[in-house]
């Protein structure tokens, strides 16, 4: 079981699960409605991240670090595929990663990926949108948070 998903009431934990919470849920109707996100809203979840990995020291920093760079790796593909996925993507990983580390940011990653790719099926066989049709991502990373909480409490 994911540790950052576990439920610990009563901790710093929840009070960081709130932030990532609030966090994808704001990204995610920007996303929604414009498929654009502003990055001035990010930054108070940004210097959360680091002020309680500061103070609480939530991931170690190897996993700090490999957590932030699952968004940088994202925010490169982004360049040279020259925007057919968002940068918007890449940063709020490069957040969430701040808070989750390596292991749950790339779990977050990969379930939300998965989902995505299960609607953008659906989208294309039912609805006949082609290839090209862009599906907002933040939403299903907030999908897959949220469903992690539940599942793994």
């Amino acid at each position: 079981m994911p540790k950052m998903w576990q439920l610990e009431y009563g901790g710093n934990m929840v009070v960081i699960k709130i932030l990532v919470l609030t966090m994808l849920s704001i990204m995610s109707i920007m996303d929604l409605k414009s498929k654009r996100i502003n990055l001035y809203f990010l930054i108070p979840f940004l210097v959360s991240g680091v002020i309680c990995n500061l103070s609480y020291q939530l991931v170690p920093l190897t996993s700090l670090i490999g957590g932030v760079g699952i968004g940088i790796v994202l925010l490169m593909i982004s360049f040279v595929t020259k925007g057919k996925i968002g940068s918007g993507d890449g940063i709020i990983l490069m957040v969430t990663g701040l808070f989750l580390g390596f292991y749950d940011n790339l779990l977050l990653l990969l379930s939300a990926t998965f989902l995505s790719a299960i609607v953008g099926a659906f989208i294309l066989l039912k609805k006949g949108m082609n290839k090209n049709y862009e599906i907002p991502f933040i939403p299903f990373l907030l999908l897959s948070f949220a469903g992690g909480l539940i599942i793994w409490r």
